[in-house]
C-alpha cells in the first residue's frame, strides 16, 4: 500500500479512536446510576481497545506485514507493531506499548466475565488512563507516519 493511502487509513482509524475517546469523556462526566455508568464505560473502553487494535492492524496491512491469528494474536499483533516502531527509529515507545498492553488485559478480562463482576476501581483507573494517555497514542501514530514518509524519501 502506498504511504498516502496508509496515512488516510491511519487518519480514519484515529478518527474512530477520537470518537470513542470523546464518548468515554462524556460518560465519565454523566450523572447516572453507577451500574449504568459502569456498563456504558466498560463497553466504550472495550471499543477503545478494539479501535486501537484495528488501527495497528491497518498499519501492519499497509506495510505488507502478516496479520497474526490464533490464541496469541493480540499479543503477536502488538509485538509486530513494536518491531515496526523500533525499525523506524521510534525507541521511546515503552509507555505507549505498556498502555496498550494494559488495555489489552482489560479487554480480555471484561469479555470473559459478567458485567456486574467488573471492579469499579479498576474500570475507573482504565478510564482515567485513557483520558490521560489518549494524546500519547495520537502522537505515536502521527510520528510513525512522519518517519515512514521520511524513510521513503531517503
Amino acid at each position: 500500500m502506498k504511504l498516502d493511502r496508509l496515512r488516510e487509513e491511519v487518519e480514519f482509524g484515529l478518527g474512530n479512536l477520537n470518537k470513542i475517546h470523546e464518548r468515554i469523556k462524556e460518560f465519565a462526566r454523566a450523572s447516572v446510576e453507577l451500574s449504568i455508568l459502569q456498563s456504558a464505560l466498560t463497553y466504550e473502553c472495550i471499543g477503545y481497545y478494539n479501535a486501537l487494535e484495528h488501527l495497528i492492524v491497518r498499519v501492519l496491512k499497509g506495510l505488507g506485514k502478516p496479520i497474526p491469528s490464533g490464541p496469541s494474536s493480540h499479543k503477536d499483533t502488538l509485538r509486530l507493531f513494536g518491531e515496526i516502531l523500533t525499525k523506524v527509529g521510534m525507541l521511546d515507545t515503552q509507555s505507549a506499548v505498556e498502555f496498550i498492553e494494559e488495555l489489552m488485559a482489560f479487554r480480555h478480562v471484561t469479555t470473559k466475565i459478567y458485567g456486574f463482576l467488573i471492579d469499579w476501581g479498576k474500570l475507573k483507573s482504565v478510564v482515567d488512563q485513557i483520558q490521560q494517555r489518549h494524546g500519547l497514542l495520537e502522537t505515536l501514530f502521527d510520528e510513525l507516519m512522519q518517519r515512514l514518509e521520511r524513510n521513503k524519501e531517503e
